[in-house]
């Protein structure tokens, strides 16, 4: 299913940057066409979250009156519902929606398949594919894997060097024709040496046993096979060609530099441009304006929490601005929505819109 959403997002971001020419506005037509789709959804959601908003003063009460009952506590919170016809789990349908494109576009923009070579650039400065605030990389395709050289675990994007082969590959047989095929398990069935550490300018010996790839009926019959690689350190991939041995392995060497280190200024603007539509969007949220203090301070301190995870735990930037077009657009939408009388349920305080259990 997640490779049939990959490929959906592959050929719709491919179609849109053959009209236009460019990958970064084929990602923002995508986000608001699909966000337009969801207005119905997302203004359910507002009315949703002001009707619990405004009914939080009976649930409270109801929550007291019965807090020694549970079963007759239920009761009571499914007949508040029912008479107010409120549905609980209707806030949580826009996110559960999102899910899929989220997905469909970070596995489409990590795939080999998408933007070989050099990246394609958004507006000549934002990199789609780079992560990490500094990074180690370099050229994908250009026949030598750039090494990292880093021995810990991620610090600003930096990460220990860790080839992960691709789950496709190619064969070439004597006759001179071509077969795909899938790789089973591809971390499990090719294996690199040495596992631990790497070192720049020594090859990189990548083998595997021809039984661990499925390849019943050619045996005999493969001239090479082609393999992509990647670095999960630096996200560079390159093309590694697996040739048979006489002991029924399929072997291959992989030349290896140094990786040049930059700071990357546009996945820095993208991370606080990020930071910043979330608190805007969160303040949109009829939420908002109820909870204690415990509550609203956890609220504030959320987007800088989601902010340093993305410093940390880096991701595409391809993917990032997806998220600061998609927070842009939530806010835009909230204010509508507020304008627009989304949030009548708030316009009075809640004691006023509820009647006392007594």
């Amino acid at each position: 299913m997640f490779d049939l959403i990959n490929q959906s997002f592959i050929f719709l971001l491919e179609s849109i940057h053959n009209i236009i020419g460019d990958y970064g506005w084929a990602i923002i037509l995508i986000t608001v066409a699909f966000r337009l789709l969801l207005w119905p959804v997302s203004k359910s959601q507002m009315d949703s979250m002001a009707q619990m908003q405004a009914l939080q003063p009976k649930m409270k009460a109801i929550q007291d009156r019965y807090k020694n009952d549970p079963q007759q506590l239920q009761q009571e919170m499914m007949k508040l519902y029912k008479d107010h016809k409120f549905n609980p789990m209707s806030g949580c349908l826009p996110m559960l929606i999102q899910l899929p494109l989220f997905i469909g576009l970070y596995g489409a923009i990590m795939s080999p398949n998408f933007m070989v070579g050099q990246n394609p650039i958004f507006l000549n400065f934002v990199h789609l594919k780079r992560t990490g605030i500094i990074s180690h990389g370099g050229t994908s395709y250009d026949g030598t894997m750039s090494l990292a050289q880093d021995g810990g675990g991620s610090f600003f994007g930096i990460g220990k060097d860790n080839l992960m082969a691709d789950k496709d590959m190619t064969l070439t047989l004597k006759n001179g024709k071509t077969v795909l095929r899938k790789v089973p398990e591809p971390n499990k069935s090719v294996s690199f040496k040495p596992k631990e550490h790497f070192l720049v300018g020594v090859p990189v010996k990548v083998a595997t046993d021809f039984s661990k790839l499925n390849l019943e009926g050619y045996e005999g019959n493969i001239e090479k096979i082609g393999l992509n690689v990647t670095n999960t350190a630096t996200k560079e991939t390159e093309a590694v060609t697996f040739t048979p041995t006489a002991t029924g392995q399929m072997t291959a060497e992989l030349p290896t530099t140094e990786g040049d280190s930059s700071l990357h200024f546009d996945i820095l603007l993208l991370v606080a441009l990020f930071g910043v539509t979330m608190f805007g969007s969160q303040k949109m949220m009829p939420s908002a304006q109820s909870g204690n203090n415990q509550q609203q301070a956890m609220m504030k301190m959320m987007p800088l929490m989601f902010t340093g995870l993305l410093v940390f735990f880096p991701i595409p930037a391809g993917v990032l601005l997806y998220m600061v077009v998609n927070g842009l657009f939530q806010m835009i939408q909230g204010a509508i929505f507020k304008k627009g009388g989304v949030g009548k349920l708030m316009e009075k305080p809640p004691s006023d819109q509820v009647v006392d259990i007594n």
